[in-house]
């Protein structure tokens, strides 16, 4: 296959570390080994990217890739401009699979120098990157901790992101009388899962539920949900509703291939010196925020993505 991936865990010291002096075609780097993993790469000119894998090391990539970008436009940003860069991987030889990353704000960690950092192979920063990876894909899996609110459903009138009509009744009576029989107070987000509506990811579309209810007025029963890619939903759509359940990590540090996650917004960072601590065939990167798998948003802690390679 002429590629391979590595996840260090713990800093590097050297680029040697990464493996075995193979210099690496990109790196990940998550915010707390950003100090220790940007003067190794001032003179490499590795493309590289600061993502916000908080606590989670150094994911870096091996063999021929290929590379697009768009060089840095500083002139239309300030330091306080809401970043939109992001790295952009597309995954597998015959129909990749898109994962958009988000890049990193490295405002208070470089000093306000940057808002956030992706470089291609010349040493230029860019707004953003886009690598194809030309991997031998095995499976394609997503892990979602929802929790099943209403079940067994069917779209009767919508129009862009706004549901009107669910099974003969206004969208929002479901939640509502969900919501009110409930014995604790719902803490969590509600999403509506589209069964009839299979993602890249080869499982129901997930759209997060953004406003909604009212007994009045021209929005009365209304339910609005996330917009970015609610264009696909149609009358007739088999749909459930789910709130995110309990976040239980699982460690998957094990498999051969691509782990995405998202996880819960991290407070403080605490810095391992220890040993870099390798696991090699694994590409890992992680986000505070959203990961855009396929036509899926990963914005609920404890979505995770994984893309297993076939080695031969």
């Amino acid at each position: 296959m002429g590629m391979s991936v590595r996840y260090i865990t713990r800093n590097v010291r050297s680029i040697a570390d990464l493996d075995s002096g193979t210099a690496p075609s990109l790196l990940l780097i998550g915010l707390e080994a950003l100090h220790t993993a940007l003067p190794l790469l001032a003179k490499s000119r590795i493309p590289h990217a600061v993502v916000d894998q908080a606590g989670r090391g150094i994911s870096a990539l091996y063999g021929p890739l290929k590379y697009t970008s768009t060089p840095l436009d500083k002139g239309n940003r300030s330091a306080w401009t809401a970043s939109t860069d992001k790295l952009d991987l597309a995954i597998g030889a015959n129909t990749p699979l898109r994962v958009s990353i988000p890049a990193s704000n490295t405002l208070f960690a470089t000093n306000g120098e940057h808002q956030s950092l992706i470089f291609d192979a010349n040493g230029i920063q860019v707004n953003g990157m886009r690598v194809e990876i030309d991997a031998d894909v095995e499976s394609i899996a997503l892990r979602a901790p929802l929790t099943p609110l209403v079940e067994d459903l069917r779209i009767d009138e919508v129009a862009s992101n706004m549901v009107k009509k669910i099974s003969g009744k206004p969208a929002s009576y479901w939640l509502e009388t969900a919501v009110a029989e409930r014995t604790t107070p719902l803490e969590s987000d509600v999403y509506m899962v589209v069964h009839s509506q299979q993602s890249a990811l080869h499982g129901p579309l997930r759209l997060k539920v953004i406003a909604g209810g009212g007994g009045w007025g021209a929005k009365a029963g209304l339910l609005v949900v996330d917009p970015d890619y609610s264009h696909i939903l149609k009358k007739g759509d088999q749909v459930s509703f789910a709130v995110a359940g309990e976040n239980v990590r699982q460690e998957n540090t094990k498999m051969a291939g691509f782990l995405f996650e998202c996880l819960k917004s991290q407070e403080s960072f605490h810095t391992d010196r220890r040993t870099a601590l390798v696991s090699p065939d694994l590409f890992h990167a992680a986000s505070e925020s959203t990961i855009i798998a396929g036509e899926q948003k990963l914005d609920m802690p404890g979505d995770e993505v994984s893309i297993r390679l076939r080695y031969e």
